[in-house]
């Protein structure tokens, strides 16, 4: 294969492009081999192989990010590597090329051992549903020797498969990476490290690409040393035992912790770490101008702990009129799908269009009609949202569930409405 020395990433980049252009985040348009130190590139360069293995749509664009994706890999490929967030920035070209050839070699083995896999599955089913028809006296003998022949067929196809390929090996690797993702999944969500020098807050997260919007622009320090701590300063607690962090972010969060230590709530007090010798104590960073000393460690949030992160994100996005670019979706219509009716009720009470159509013609009606979420679609009804208002394919609210009580119910409500409209002109 000709190799260009002057541009040996070329390749490799074709290869990237062709292989996220099947994801729906549709991130293939990155010309330079730097970028593939973005968080989103990398995770949907696995996604590509490993559907849903990490999620672009919440993962933070940081070190501890990319670090978690590149020893995920060690993981699944069951292998060590050295390569860090850092490498994959300052590493020499040729380098980085090397190592991400390895990774479609070994990636591209995979999806073999999963079609493998899952075709050995699917004979396994298929040979027995046609042994049952086989001992069936339904059949006639016409039908009886073509289902012989395809069970044969089936068998010898099954014996080529356990000949030529090691299944054993192939089904414990499949497990290993279901155990990888599930694991993603349950992470600690607190990414922590030693500083090497004093440091402001803001110049380490700079310096270190570190991502503090999970935690409005602050990160937290472990307290050393005996230090005075006000009531509304944020405290985390890990057990040094477990490993385990204690800490939802929730408005009473800093009660809870307190009475687990049990310290009194008035403002401020002192609080010795040496007294808590089962706990590493974490407190918020209040400036980011704090000077942070050497060999302090420094703690900060990696994945959300609620759902006041989503439901911030969703608010933003209806005020700046985003759309998902596949559907044309609105906040409205995501709200109205899965039922949140707190947030559908703030959208509202703001003056979002009720009657908004997406890509299909579909409204927020007919979405909640479809998934059965009656008092959201009450709160639309309410709010004016029109049930004869036409999609696409020419259905109507009432056409999106095929359930007569449901559809009797979304009537009532709407005459009930209409009523209540006519009442207030007269």
């Amino acid at each position: 294969m000709y190799v260009n020395r002057k541009c040996p990433e070329r390749p490799l980049l074709i290869n990237f492009r062709k292989s996220m252009k099947i994801l729906k985040e549709k991130l293939y348009h990155f010309p330079k081999l730097s970028e593939l130190s973005d968080t989103r590139v990398l995770c949907g360069f696995i996604n590509s192989f490993i559907p849903n293995l990490f999620p672009t749509e919440i993962l933070m664009n940081d070190r501890w990010c990319i670090n978690l994706v590149l020893r995920s890999i060690d993981k699944i490929l069951m292998c060590e590597s050295t390569m860090d967030s850092k490498d994959l920035v300052e590493a020499e070209t040729q380098s980085v090329c090397a190592f991400f050839c390895y990774l479609f070699m070994m990636f591209y083995k995979f999806k073999q051992c999963r079609i493998i896999v899952n075709r050995y599955k699917e004979l396994k089913t298929n040979i027995k549903k046609l042994e049952k028809e086989c001992d069936s006296k339904l059949l006639n003998s016409s039908q009886k020797e073509n289902n012989e022949q395809t069970l044969f067929e089936y068998k010898s196809e099954m014996e080529s498969i356990k000949k030529n390929f090691d299944l054993k090996y192939f089904f414990k690797w499949i497990d290993k990476v279901q155990l990888v993702k599930e694991t993603n999944l349950n992470l600690i969500k607190f990414d922590w490290f030693v500083l090497e020098e004093d440091v402001t807050s803001s110049n380490l997260c700079y310096n270190h690409a570190i991502n503090l919007s999970l935690t409005n622009g602050l990160g937290f320090y472990k307290l050393d040393s005996k230090e005075l701590i006000s009531r509304n300063r944020k405290i985390i607690i890990r057990q040094k035992t477990s490993g385990k962090f204690l800490n939802t972010f929730a408005d009473d969060s800093t009660t809870v912790i307190r009475q687990i230590l049990r310290l009194p709530n008035f403002d401020p007090i002192d609080i010795d770490p040496k007294s808590f010798p089962n706990f590493d104590i974490f407190v918020e960073c209040l400036s980011n101008n704090k000077i942070l000393k050497k060999k302090m460690t420094f703690l900060y949030q990696v994945f959300p702990s609620d759902i006041t992160f989503y439901h911030n994100f969703l608010l933003k996005s209806c005020l700046e009129k985003k759309f998902n670019k596949n559907t044309q979706n609105s906040a409205l219509h995501i709200c109205a799908s899965h039922g949140y009716f707190r947030i559908l009720l703030y959208l509202l009470e703001n003056y979002a269009n009720v009657n908004i159509q997406n890509k299909e013609g579909n409204t927020p009606l007919m979405l909640a009609s479809e998934n059965f979420h009656r008092d959201c679609a009450k709160l639309l009804i309410e709010f004016g949202a029109d049930v004869n208002i036409l999609n696409n394919r020419a259905l109507t609210a009432l056409n999106f569930t095929s359930n007569i009580e449901y559809n009797l119910y979304i009537e009532v409500l709407n005459q009930n409405d209409e009523k209540i409209n006519r009442i207030k002109k007269t």
